[in-house]
């Protein structure tokens, strides 16, 4: 049996080299996020390598900030809600299309 498919979403403070310290507010701190999936589940001939074998959901901050459910974690089916898998000859249009739908 597979695992549940889940991804972390969670804020975390960032860190500042100069001051040595974390900032007091927690955030998101990417503009877009890239989440990974290797969907292929023959064991046999499953390959870590083959970027055939991976998924990549291309997600503008915004739409992750709206999204309702948990601020911590995001299960692949609400992923698959917000957005369309792409393979990874395509990530490079997909992250400049999701930079700009959001005018960020």
């Amino acid at each position: 049996m597979l695992s549940k498919i889940s991804f972390s979403i969670k804020k975390a403070q960032l860190w500042n080299n100069q001051l040595s310290q974390y900032s007091n507010e927690a955030t998101r701190h990417a503009d877009v996020y890239v989440f990974c999936l290797l969907k292929h589940d023959v064991r046999e001939t499953i390959d870590p390598l083959n970027l055939d074998h991976w998924d990549f959901y291309i997600v503008p901050i915004t739409r992750l900030n709206s999204y309702q459910r948990s601020e911590h974690s995001i299960t692949l089916k609400s992923l698959q809600a917000l957005t369309s898998a792409v393979n990874y000859g395509d990530i490079k249009s997909a992250f400049q299309s999701a930079y700009e739908i959001d005018g960020i």
